[in-house]
């Protein structure tokens, strides 16, 4: 990819574009280096995809985006085809599946997202078309690979619109937009897109953070907490397959660091984890070693175990358990 970072710009200076010229953009950008570059990159991506016209830009723009392009800070690799399968799955799993964490369009980006971003492999979005093609009609099929821009042909041009703009005023692409959702509808029903892609980058990236957030019962200030987490987010709904290991990992209870008391144990119990275990939030309960479980020198300590189990359940940590 090689494009350069964003943040490495610190200065307006470094466009070297004349002082009069400079002063427009800056004034354009509130003085904000990094929002000039990222709306600059969104302009661009939106001049290659044929989102707008190039008549339609300032002179200024098209030397601001010239000169991005000379520092490196463009890439040339993104169209709606990067984005093709999040964009089926945001539309097909929606809210309930924390879609809104995934970057569907360019919009949904920033700096570093585009610096970062990894197109979807050809064999990743063939395993997502053949299950399309295997479980929608073909006119299902044929309106949910232009919507979401499996192949370059839009949904507009499929239903005979002179140009993108004029998509608004089409009946036949308003129908085929309802069509869409049906086919949303049906593909969230029987429930059958993929769950995993051998993506090797992201388990890699997914099991690292997995590794730093077993630690945090010994960092005592879980000061970095709140940074995997936030790291994990981008990861968590995405149809990768690092979700699955993540999904199974937070229902366990592990990220859960309120005090046992939220889990309204009984008296007994709650004093017999705390003086005998140390146990003294939730996260501790699923970090303790399961073959120590056993050795807990407590009266009623199976009756205790028990309600703590039931309790964890109770609470949505389905996958919390005492066994090996």
């Amino acid at each position: 990819m090689g494009v350069k970072r964003a943040k490495g710009i610190t200065s307006f200076s470094e466009f070297k574009i004349k002082k009069s010229q400079l002063k427009k953009i800056k004034q354009h950008y509130d003085k904000d280096v990094q929002r000039a570059i990222y709306e600059g990159r969104l302009l661009s991506y939106n001049l290659e995809n044929g989102y707008i016209e190039a008549s339609s830009l300032k002179p200024l723009s098209i030397e601001f985006i010239n000169r991005l392009d000379e520092l490196h800070l463009l890439r040339h690799d993104l169209t709606k085809r990067s984005f093709c399968i999040n964009y089926l799955y945001a539309s097909v799993y929606g809210g309930d599946a924390g879609a809104e964490e995934i970057p569907i369009w360019y919009s949904g980006m920033d700096n570093e997202k585009y610096e970062n971003w990894i197109n979807p492999t050809d064999e990743e979005i063939k395993n997502v078309d053949q299950v399309l093609k295997q479980n929608l009609s073909d006119r299902h099929y044929q309106i949910v690979i232009r919507e979401c821009g499996f192949i370059n042909e839009g949904l507009w041009e499929y239903c005979g619109c002179k140009n993108e703009a004029s998509k608004y005023d089409s009946k036949a692409y308003q129908e085929a937009i309802g069509e869409y959702g049906t086919a949303c509808n049906i593909l969230r029903f029987i429930n059958v897109l993929p769950k995993t892609f051998q993506d090797m980058r992201r388990m890699i990236e997914v099991n690292s953070i997995l590794v730093k957030l077993e630690e945090m019962p010994d960092d005592a200030s879980y000061k970095r907490y709140r940074h995997y987490i936030s790291k994990l987010s981008d990861e968590i709904w995405t149809p990768y397959q690092s979700s699955q290991e993540i999904v199974e990992f937070m229902l366990t209870g592990a990220l859960d660091f309120n005090p046992i008391v939220m889990l309204n144990l009984s008296k007994e119990a709650l004093l017999s984890l705390r003086s005998t275990a140390g146990i003294t939030t939730i996260a501790d309960v699923a970090h303790f070693p399961k073959e120590k479980w056993g050795e807990l020198n407590i009266y009623h300590r199976g009756e205790i175990l028990n309600e703590l189990e039931a309790k964890m359940h109770a609470r949505g940590y389905t996958s919390f358990s005492f066994l090996s």
